[in-house]
């Protein structure tokens, strides 16, 4: 069997989405109840853009059908260009221990390519492999924008309020 020049995980490649759910009761119990412990107005804007396009960023990447047609485009060219290696241990691709509410536990054998040759030469195959990793790594920079800035309203946060804090403390003491 001949071997790719470069690695390409095709389990990733060919894998279908699964249906994300936001947990959205968090931040509405914020808004209604508990935003005024923020009082920089300036952060409170931060926050609610954050969770705006984020929760619409995150809905449309991974919830969006399109991802699903492209399953069946790639489907295909697997079929005729794959197999799967037997001597591969199965892969689990969920949490045993995580407490989501819907948590299977999902296996599956690593995927080869078997026809190195005759995929090279099929312009669809590579097309379809471009498209894959492309929109895999848009996703992949969109959730490291996120943490990035995640972690960026995190800090602002802390230092509001342990602010708040030292207020409330000073006035104790008067």
């Amino acid at each position: 069997m001949e071997r790719p020049e470069t690695t390409i995980d095709y389990n990733a490649a060919l894998t279908t989405p699964l249906i994300i759910v936001l947990h959205e009761s968090t931040f509405a119990n914020l808004q209604n109840n508990n935003i005024g412990i923020v009082t920089n107005n300036d952060l409170r804007k931060d926050i609610s853009r954050f969770y705006d396009f984020f929760t619409a960023a995150v809905k449309k990447i991974e919830n969006d059908l399109s991802s699903y047609e492209t399953y069946d485009v790639k489907l295909p060219y697997f079929l005729k260009y794959c197999k799967v290696d037997p001597n591969s241990p199965p892969m689990l691709f969920t949490n045993p221990n995580s407490k989501v509410y819907y948590n299977p536990e999902f296996k599956k054998q690593a995927i080869v390519l078997s026809k190195v040759t005759e995929a090279k030469q099929d312009e669809g195959f590579k097309i379809s492999l471009n498209e894959s990793i492309f929109f895999r790594q848009v996703t992949i920079d969109v959730y490291a924008d996120m943490l990035y800035r995640n972690e960026e309203l995190t800090n602002e946060i802390d230092i509001e309020l342990s602010g708040s804090k030292r207020v409330a403390q000073v006035q104790q003491w008067e």
